[in-house]
C-alpha cells in the first residue's frame, strides 16, 4: 500500500450541486461537534496525540490483511479528517470525533499547536554525521470561485491550519484544476507524489479541495556503513525465505526484548524523531498483530532502554497504488459521513454534502543513509443522492511493524509493516 526525505499529502475534494449556495454562519464558530461539546475548552497536544495514536493503531488493524506490506500516514489522515470535522455537526461530528478519538474541546487549535511543535524540528541541528533533520507542514484550500463558503469555516482553517482559500474554476475546468492541484502536490513533495488526483475524480460540481502536506527529510543519527550491508535470509509473512540486503551496525540504541517480541528505536539526525521497529518472535506475528493497539504500543515505548546491540536491519522499499479507506473508516464508526444523513453544513451553511471516499497512497524507501517517504490522502465529498550491558544480536529477519514517531510529542508520522522486504 501504501536518502532521507519524506512527504505526505492529504487532499479533500468537496462536491455539491452546481447551483451556488447562500452563505450562512454555522454555530459554535465553525467548529465540528459544536452542538455537543464546549469548543472553547483547551485541548493539550498530549491529549490530541493520544487520540491520534489510538486512531493510528485502529486503522492499522483495518488495513492489514493477507501477507502484503502496509504503509500509511495516520498523521496525514487524521489532520485531513480534522479539517473536514471543522464543518461537521450533530451525529456526523460525533461519529468523526469517535473514529479519530478526538478529545473534547477545540481540537483545531490543538492541531495548530501540534503543527507548530513539529515545525520546530526543522531547526534541529544534525549531529553524528547524519543529514540535518527537516520537517514542514503546509495546508491549502482550493474553492470553486462561484461558491460562497461560510466565513467562519474559512477563517478557522486559515487561523488553525494556515490554509488560505485559493479560487478555482471547477465548474468549467475541473480537469485543469485537477492538474493544477496535482502540480502543487508534486512540487511540495519533490515529485515523490505525482498525479495524486486521478482523472474524473473532480467534476463540475466540485466546490472545495483541501490539501494537507507534511515534508520530511532525515538521515540517521549514525548512518549505516554501506560496506557492512550483506545478503541475508528474511522469512516473509507468507513463510518464504528471501535474500534481503541486510544493513549492519553495532551501536547503542533504545532496545526491548520480551518473550513476545524484539524492538529497537533508531534515531534520525538530531534525535527528535526515531524509527521504532517491533519484530514479534518467529511464528508469533499474527497473534501479536491481532492484539496490537495504542496500549500495546505505549507499553513497548515504555520498555525501551539504551543497550549496545549488533543490529541487522533490512533495506526496504514499499510503493503501492492508491487504496480506498471508506470501508475501514466506516468500520471505525464514521460511516454516517458517507451517507445522505451526513451533516457537513458548517462548510457551506447547508447540509447537502457527504464524503464519497477517502483515498490514500504511500511510499517509503529506507537505506543506509536514512529514510525517504511520501504519502497522499484524498477525501472526496460529493452532493447527497530493562537494560543489560551485554551486546545483543538483534535480527529483523522476519516480519515486523514499524513507526516513525516524533519523540517530544509522541506523534506517529508513519506506521506500517514489512512482510517482505523484496516486494
Amino acid at each position: 500500500m501504501l536518502s532521507a526525505r519524506s512527504a505526505l499529502f492529504t487532499l479533500l475534494a468537496l462536491t455539491v450541486p452546481a447551483a451556488t449556495m447562500a452563505c450562512t454562519a454555522p454555530s459554535d464558530e465553525g467548529s465540528g461537534a459544536g452542538d455537543v461539546e464546549d469548543v472553547t475548552s483547551g485541548v493539550t497536544t498530549k491529549a490530541l496525540v493520544k487520540g491520534n495514536t489510538a486512531f493510528a493503531t485502529d486503522l492499522y488493524g483495518e488495513l492489514t490483511s493477507g501477507t502484503d506490506n502496509v504503509f500509511f500516514s495516520p498523521y496525514s489522515i487524521s489532520a485531513a479528517i480534522g479539517m473536514t470535522y471543522a464543518g461537521a455537526h450533530g451525529g456526523t461530528a460525533t461519529a468523526m470525533k469517535g473514529a479519530l478519538h478526538l478529545p473534547v474541546g477545540n481540537v483545531h487549535v490543538a492541531f495548530r499547536g501540534l503543527a507548530d511543535e513539529l515545525a520546530k524540528r526543522s531547526k534541529t541541528v544534525g549531529h553524528g554525521g547524519g543529514d540535518p533533520f527537516q520537517l514542514s507542514v503546509a495546508n491549502s484550500l482550493w474553492g470553486e470561485k462561484s461558491q460562497h463558503f461560510d466565513p467562519a469555516f474559512v477563517k478557522l482553517l486559515k487561523d488553525d491550519y494556515a490554509a488560505g482559500l485559493l479560487p478555482a474554476d471547477f465548474l468549467h475546468s475541473a480537469d485543469v484544476e485537477r492538474k493544477r492541484i496535482n502540480g502543487w502536490v508534486a512540487g511540495e513533495t519533490n515529485d515523490k507524489i505525482k498525479d495524486l488526483l486521478p482523472p474524473n475524480i473532480l467534476q463540475n460540481d466540485t466546490k472545495l479541495v483541501l490539501v494537507n502536506a507534511i515534508y520530511f527529510k532525515a538521515g540517521w543519527s549514525k548512518p549505516f556503513r554501506a560496506t557492512a550491508t550483506e545478503k541475508e535470509a528474511f522469512t516473509t509473512l507468507a513463510g518464504q525465505s528471501v535474500q534481503s540486503d541486510m544493513m549492519y551496525a553495532r551501536e547503542t540504541v533504545k532496545y526491548a526484548s520480551t518473550a513476545t517480541y524484539d524492538a529497537v528505536a533508531v534515531p534520525y539526525s538530531g534525535g527528535e524523531v526515531e524509527l521504532v521497529a517491533i519484530a514479534p518472535k518467529a511464528g508469533k506475528f499474527s497473534t501479536f498483530e491481532s492484539s496490537f493497539d495504542a496500549t500495546a504500543l505505549g507499553e513497548i515505548y515504555g520498555g525501551l532502554a539504551p543497550q549496545e546491540v549488533a543490529l541487522h536491519f533490512p533495506k526496504f522499499k514499499i510503493a503501492g497504488s492508491s487504496v480506498k479507506l471508506k470501508d475501514a473508516l466506516t468500520k471505525l464508526g464514521m460511516g454516517v459521513a458517507f451517507t445522505n444523513d451526513a451533516d457537513l453544513s458548517g462548510i457551506t451553511g447547508h447540509s447537502d454534502t457527504k464524503i464519497s471516499d477517502v483515498i490514500h497512497k504511500a511510499f517509503i524507501n529506507l537505506d543506509e543513509t536514512g529514510t525517504e517517504a511520501a504519502a497522499a490522502t484524498a477525501v472526496v465529498v460529493i452532493a447527497k443522492s530493562a537494560m543489560p550491558h551485554a551486546v545483543k544480536d538483534v535480527r529483523f529477519d522476519r516480519p515486523f511493524i514499524f513507526a516513525i514517531r516524533d519523540v517530544p510529542t509522541g506523534a506517529i508520522l508513519f506506521l506500517g509493516r514489512v512482510a517482505n522486504p523484496k516486494n
